[in-house]
């Protein structure tokens, strides 16, 4: 998808961030899903260039600068057409880098290991879309496919 095909679409853009073979979940503030595990990230502000938002969005939740390498998915949820959240694969600007939670957006912030993530006993709750990514991207091959995600109305697209 190109910023002008989404221009018309609320977007959310999402950073999946790799540092020594983990990644870094978050628990935001919000008491409906504090509960929940999430990727870092947060909607793209109109006239904003999608990946813009993604670094402003990731600064202002746990301080860290990333470099974006490429996206990797997108979600779409059937009854709202105009609604995007896009994934991109990101790493640290600089190894030297720590973790600065933002009280009023984010709980909790650490790098998980990808195994540990996906441990059917892990204590990392997540979405099913963000167990798929993490399973795409712990596969060896990237594909262009879609995953629809049962009862929830998404779909899931990976992006080679």
């Amino acid at each position: 998808m190109y910023q002008s095909e989404l221009s018309e679409k609320k977007l959310i853009a999402v950073a999946i961030i790799q540092f020594k073979g983990k990644v870094l979940l978050i628990q935001r503030t919000d008491s409906k899903i504090k509960e929940s595990w999430w990727f870092p990230g947060g909607r793209v502000e109109q006239n904003e260039k999608i990946t813009s938002a993604l670094v402003r969005e990731v600064k202002e939740e746990v301080g860290l600068d990333i470099e974006i390498i490429k996206p990797i998915a997108y979600s779409v949820k059937e009854e709202l057409a105009n609604y995007k959240v896009i994934y991109y694969l990101s790493k640290l600007k600089s190894a030297k880098d720590k973790i600065k939670l933002n009280p009023k957006e984010v709980i909790n912030a650490k790098f998980i290991s990808r195994n540990e993530i996906m441990d059917e006993k892990s204590e990392y709750k997540l979405l099913e879309t963000n167990k798929k990514i993490i399973e795409y991207i712990n596969s060896d091959s990237y594909e262009d496919r879609r995953i629809d995600l049962g009862n929830n109305n998404y779909s899931l697209y990976f992006i080679k």
